[in-house]
């Protein structure tokens, strides 16, 4: 048990992990101070399902299918057959969404074939469905992508050993971007009478785009964000305690000590850990940025309906874009401390890639 022990800790440690340490180790032995103890830097998960999809409902509209016996020739009676069947009943949400669209695409052309006075209650219930759509996109967007399982894995905290951040070629940046497009197509036209041509839904296309959005490198980001934090923190601790402590040279000429220091923060902090740094934050510019737009556009339209954005998923957003904002700050506090102790033995600051 002791082995199985001693094997899963060191599975659980990262290259990051490990860099830090043996980088804060060097930086002690050669500043002559001890960092102090820092609390552990918590991953940002995601909230259980059931907290991000309370009070996110879509009302189910009911809708006659023998009424569509008489439409057999209309594209939307295939749609709602196909929805009223046992794979529609039990359809997850991105099957919803797709069946919502495709609902919003037909429904006006069908309308088209019926007469105004001899189909009347059947176009007001059309009528009424399309609105319930409408109203309800932005919630069946949500819980289609951003409270879905292809999104839990993209930010899920890697399991196995992953070469990041070498490894930063996200492929679901892209997916995410044409998402964000078609999205942004389909909020723009829900509430037009007739969506354009190039509005069509291709079920295929979203389903691939959510399988290649759940092999997204959203999770190694934050695992890596916040195994740089806690690494930043003790660094920091130290450089400050010297700072704030006896001078690392007295006669700001450089020292055999300020030489090594000077040596490490090449070799070690640029040569190694900010050059990783540097790939992980042109990844977190990337994801972050089509995630962000792809969440506002769904929650402004949400809010334009009169409905709230759900709160458990608001929060993660909050402690997500804290937590890269930290790890943004404490590198600059970093590079600042350090290049503070430089001058104080007449070195330039220190080359920053």
């Amino acid at each position: 048990m002791a082995c199985l022990c001693a094997l899963s800790a060191c599975a659980d440690r990262s290259d990051t992990a490990e860099q830090w340490d043996n980088y804060t180790a060097a930086l002690s032995r050669v500043l002559d101070r001890s960092a102090s103890a820092k609390d552990n830097k918590e991953f940002p998960h995601l909230p259980p399902q059931r907290d991000l999809t309370a009070g996110v409902e879509i009302p189910t509209s009911q809708i006659n299918l023998l009424e569509f016996l008489r439409l057999r020739e209309c594209r939307l009676a295939q749609v709602l057959a196909e929805r009223n069947s046992i794979l529609g009943k039990h359809a997850d949400a991105s099957a919803r969404l797709l069946f919502n669209l495709h609902f919003l695409s037909n429904v006006e052309s069908c309308i088209a074939q019926l007469h105004p006075e001899t189909d009347r209650a059947l176009i007001t219930a059309l009528r009424a469905a399309q609105a319930q759509k409408q109203r309800f996109l932005p919630h069946a967007l949500y819980l289609a992508l951003l409270a879905g399982p292809e999104f839990r894995s993209l930010w899920q905290r890697p399991r196995g050993e992953i070469d990041y951040p070498t490894r930063h070629d996200d492929v679901a940046v892209t997916a995410l971007n044409r998402w964000g497009s078609l999205q942004e197509q389909w909020l723009a036209h829900a509430d037009t009478p007739s969506p354009p041509a190039h509005w069509q839904v291709d079920d295929e296309e979203i389903y691939a785009l959510l399988a290649t959005i759940q092999l997204g490198m959203g999770g190694a980001l934050l695992a890596f964000t916040a195994n740089s934090m806690a690494g930043l923190d003790a660094s920091i601790d130290l450089l400050q305690q010297r700072l704030e402590g006896r001078p690392l040279c007295l006669t700001g000429r450089p020292t055999a000590a300020a030489r090594q220091f000077q040596g490490l923060l090449q070799q070690r902090f640029v040569g190694e850990i900010q050059r990783d740094a540097s790939l992980a934050n042109r990844h977190q510019y990337a994801l972050t940025t089509v995630t962000e737009k792809i969440e506002q556009q769904i929650f402004d339209a949400m809010t334009t309906r009169g409905q709230v954005p759900p709160r458990a998923y608001l929060q993660w957003r909050a402690t997500r874009r804290s937590a890269l904002a930290q790890h943004l700050n404490l590198q600059r506090k970093h590079v600042a401390a350090a290049s503070a102790l430089l001058e104080q033995c007449g070195l330039g600051p220190f080359n920053r890639n």
